[in-house]
């Protein structure tokens, strides 16, 4: 997964960034510019360009995309979606500030490759 934006909303933790097709031109947790930005990228079996954002919006997290999503169940999708990308232990890679990147560390909880996990959960729904 990959994040970027032409009209830079959140641009209160950012002092500018721009967009360019296939390009991140976003340089996150960058100390007094974008520490409270995060931006990982997935590379595995399945080409995805996901354009999803999450703010923090009074402690809540707002989700948000290139255009309104106005069914909750849509919504609530989404989120899970999001939520288990994020979650990625396997193949998510942090994208440091000089734009390289590094693996995430798993931490204690089990190994999770979201795009495995999306499959799983996609297949007996019937979505593919």
């Amino acid at each position: 997964m990959s994040t970027s934006t032409g009209s830079c909303p959140g641009s209160s933790s950012i002092a500018g960034c721009s967009r360019k097709p296939g390009h991140l031109l976003l340089q996150a947790r960058v100390p007094g510019l974008s520490d409270g930005i995060r931006v990982i990228s997935i590379v595995d079996r399945y080409l995805e360009h996901a354009r999803v954002f999450v703010f923090d919006n009074a402690g809540e997290p707002e989700y948000e995309t290139a255009f309104p999503i106005l069914d909750c169940r849509l919504q609530r999708r989404l989120r899970d979606i999001l939520d288990t990308q994020l979650a990625d232990t396997v193949k998510a890679r942090l994208i440091l500030p000089d734009g390289r990147s590094s693996r995430v560390t798993p931490g204690d909880e089990p190994p999770l490759r979201s795009q495995e996990r999306l499959y799983a959960l996609a297949a007996p729904a019937g979505e593919l």
